[in-house]
């Protein structure tokens, strides 16, 4: 029998991150998954359920006035209210879009929440406010962190995320991002190496299985990537126990996006001794 645990009282941003999943995923369900593509703000083609699901966020930011800097993968960075902004939302309305238009289970909507730091202030956890994931197939829970932790959450009650602590590849189900990516030998021998390999096309999810411990490693090192596609979840990864590497820099070190554009690598794993096994086979191309 599972035991859920009671449920939290929000604080003002996870709530504004619930009410903004639901006024988005609301829009993107009633868009439908018309083939049509149009550019987005970075320059990738994207659908009408994307667009939808972004102008009914906006919409409830202009509305509720709360002064803040967002960041949407649909559109250009905007300050929005009025005054000195009190947080720095990143918006991601459909991560793994082409999963949705094609109705396979892997995407979801990603929310998340910082201080209103310079651009230059490190990521660190203390400037994290909130993170909320939805699934838009699949999955009946939502997943969300604030002070409290990271947990899941349904009608009946809420659960803790927890890694898995697995430290050797040879024992790890890992997760590897191949969409426009051919793997090089160092790669190969990763997914050779592991007990099992699975392929998701949707960065939230792939690093939410991590937090959940479905998975034990997500591995992306195309240097695609961009920051709404993982903050959300990267923050979950680290407060279920798990460690993530941006290639170039530990997470702790990064600075806050300010826009959208900077593309980059990332490794989520469930222990830090796993993140060395992994990075040791890759470290004489990518680093």
């Amino acid at each position: 029998m599972t035991t859920y645990a009671a449920k939290h009282r929000d604080d003002a941003e996870l709530a504004l991150l619930r009410d903004l999943a639901n006024v988005g995923i609301g829009a993107a369900l009633a868009a439908g998954t018309n083939p049509a593509r149009v550019r987005n703000a970075k320059g990738d083609a994207v659908r009408a359920f994307d667009l939808a699901a972004h102008a009914a966020m906006e919409t409830l930011l202009r509305e509720r006035q709360v002064p803040l800097v967002l960041l949407s993968e649909e559109a250009r960075p905007q300050h929005m209210g009025r005054g000195a902004p009190l947080m720095r939302l990143v918006i991601d309305p459909v991560d793994g879009s082409d999963n949705f238009a094609r109705g396979l289970p892997f995407a979801a909507m990603s929310n998340f929440c910082a201080a209103a730091l310079p651009p230059a202030g490190p990521l660190a956890a203390s400037t994290v406010r909130a993170a909320l994931i939805h699934p838009l197939a699949g999955a009946d829970a939502t997943f969300v962190m604030d002070h409290e932790g990271a947990r899941a959450e349904w009608p009946e009650g809420s659960m803790a995320l927890r890694v898995n602590k697995v430290e050797r590849l040879q024992k790890a189900m890992i997760s590897v991002e191949l969409n426009h990516h051919a793997p090089g030998l160092p790669l190969a021998e990763v997914m050779q190496t592991a007990r099992g390999v699975r392929t998701l096309g949707c960065c939230s999810a792939a690093l939410l299985a991590v937090a959940r411990g479905q998975l034990d490693a997500h591995i992306d090192v195309r240097g695609r990537l961009t920051a709404e596609s993982w903050l959300a979840a990267a923050a979950m990864v680290r407060a279920a126990g798990g460690v993530i590497m941006l290639l170039d820099a530990a997470l702790e070190q990064a600075p806050p996006p300010a826009n959208l554009l900077e593309r980059r690598s990332i490794i989520a794993a469930a222990s830090r001794d796993l993140l060395e096994d992994i990075l040791a086979r890759l470290r004489k191309v990518f680093l």
